[in-house]
């Protein structure tokens, strides 16, 4: 059980990871968990996952998040409003992950966002309004 008052939150999985608390995690195709509880974390990173979609607004709750780390998941699409109501986040990284495709508005109100990393991905043609949002970039 994950404490409300969590501030940092790191969830990884291991070639060697015995099952344990991500037991199951390994099946999931889609990422839609309920953050609602977790509302001060302000670090986040999910690792090693075989998701490919996020839901838009997943991760809307976590209003104080400073730092996400996405790393080598498989998430092959950002859609719009993917990452709405983080308007306090300062980094992301979403690297090899084999990402294809990133709709006009994944990155809508992103405003604070100064460093995205998005290396090792499969990104064949960037779309109108794909960095739509990111005014503070600097770093990419």
């Amino acid at each position: 059980m994950i404490q409300e008052d969590t501030r940092k939150l790191w969830i990884e999985k291991s070639s060697d990871q015995e099952m344990n608390e991500t037991e199951g995690l390994e099946l999931l195709s889609a990422v839609h968990v309920n953050f609602s509880r977790l509302i001060n974390v302000n670090m986040l990173s999910i690792r090693s996952f075989p998701f490919t979609v996020i839901k838009p607004g997943t991760f809307a709750p976590l209003r104080f998040l400073v730092y996400m780390d996405l790393m080598k998941n498989k998430i092959s699409r950002l859609q719009a409003d993917t990452f709405r109501g983080l308007r306090r986040l300062k980094e992301m990284y979403i690297f090899m992950n084999g990402l294809q495709t990133i709709e006009a508005g994944a990155f809508r109100g992103l405003d604070s966002l100064s460093m995205l990393n998005m290396m090792y991905n499969d990104i064949t043609r960037l779309s109108s309004g794909m960095f739509e949002g990111l005014s503070n970039l600097e770093d990419m």
